[in-house]
């Protein structure tokens, strides 16, 4: 029963991004995909970071907003949400 409670409330949690406002969603292709894994194996990162990274590259941004540790030291410098949000 225990992965049903967390499957609800992952749809919960997708659900509520609909309401954010600014929040856009960004679809990779299978291109963003393989370079991701080029990623993963350079940087070693797990493949979700790895993609999180390389669309970050890829859309050009400052920072990557995350409490994830394994975003340290990449071209892509890393914050919190205390050191974004003001």
């Amino acid at each position: 029963m225990g992965n049903l409670d967390r499957l609800n409330e992952l749809k919960i949690f997708l659900l509520s991004l609909t309401a954010y406002k600014g929040l856009r969603i960004h679809h990779t292709t299978v291109a963003d995909e393989v370079n991701a894994a080029e990623i993963a194996l350079e940087q070693k990162l797990d493949m979700d970071d790895a993609i999180q990274y390389s669309a970050a590259l890829s859309l050009n941004v400052e920072a990557i907003v995350s409490f994830d540790k394994h975003f340290e030291n990449l071209k892509v410098p890393r914050k919190e949400t205390k050191n974004v949000c003001t």
